[in-house]
């Protein structure tokens, strides 16, 4: 992510390649999610506006997070527990 997620949302993040990091993240030869679901449950827990912005000549679905503190402070309330993020950057309270 940018060094100034914390101020401001994200820059568009291509949902493919956010998939592709996840499947990255769970490991080869690993359940993970199908992209449709994965985009669902990132939507339910993370709360990212969808876009199309263009990208090389072309619209693309992107995701554009929220603000670091506003998107933890939203998975916290989806998952009903708080999270000691142990970064010094916390959720401010829903």
């Amino acid at each position: 992510m940018a060094p100034d997620w914390e101020s401001k949302p994200s820059p568009p993040i291509l949902k493919e390649d956010l998939y592709q990091a996840y499947v990255k993240w769970v490991g080869k030869g690993k359940h993970s999610e199908h992209i449709t679901s994965f985009g669902r449950k990132i939507k339910k827990l993370a709360k990212p506006e969808t876009k199309r912005p263009v990208f090389e000549g072309t619209q693309r679905w992107c995701y554009v997070l929220p603000r670091l503190d506003e998107c933890r402070a939203h998975f916290e309330k989806q998952i009903k527990q708080p999270i000691a993020w142990g970064d010094g950057v916390e959720a401010e309270a829903a």
